[in-house]
């Protein structure tokens, strides 16, 4: 699946100025990042109307349904499209730019999904037991999360559930296409 995420703002990642502490919290809220070669980066916002494109595969889509899935997230079944939301708010935008600065999504190409592709990733998890003892997927739930992954969902479904996932409106554009 390919996203473009228009921005009003986005995060510029500049080398952190020589005396200035390091901090574990800075880190863990990723302030500031490892540099390549060495030292640190730290996020700077940048006002400017841009945006950023971004592919998913089909096999993080399916990793991050299993993720939350998992007894220590609470074995929350989640839809593909709700699954995509998840991957954008806490594995790609957080190093992009601020919930506040996104305008608005273009799902530019989406493949839909592949089941086989859902089910072989599954399968390891229904004979792996977690630290209390259970099963990590219990057998009987792989066809109720796998129909919840194979729910049809269109290019504009998903679009719409990214506008309302991120709080950002859609709006008329001068083409009269909504964005």
């Amino acid at each position: 699946m390919r996203i473009t995420v228009n921005l009003s703002s986005y995060y510029h990642w500049e080398k952190v100025p020589e005396g200035t502490p390091v901090t574990e919290e800075d880190i863990k809220l990723n302030r500031v990042r490892p540099a390549a070669n060495g030292g640190y980066n730290m996020r700077v916002t940048r006002k400017m109307v841009t945006h950023t494109s971004i592919c998913i595969s089909e096999d993080l889509i399916c990793r991050r349904i299993i993720h939350e899935f998992m007894p220590q997230n609470g074995n929350k079944s989640i839809t593909r499209k709700e699954a995509v939301g998840e991957i954008l708010a806490h594995q790609i935008m957080p190093h992009h730019a601020h919930p506040k600065h996104m305008t608005s999504f273009v799902i530019d190409v989406d493949d839909g999904p592949e089941e086989s592709l859902l089910r072989a990733m599954i399968d390891p998890y229904t004979e792996a037991l977690h630290a209390s003892g259970e099963l990590l997927i219990d057998p009987s739930d792989v066809e109720a999360m796998v129909a919840r992954y194979m729910e049809s969902a269109s290019v504009e479904e998903h679009t719409d559930h990214l506008h309302k996932r991120f709080g950002v409106k859609r709006v008329a554009t001068e083409t009269g296409v909504k964005s």
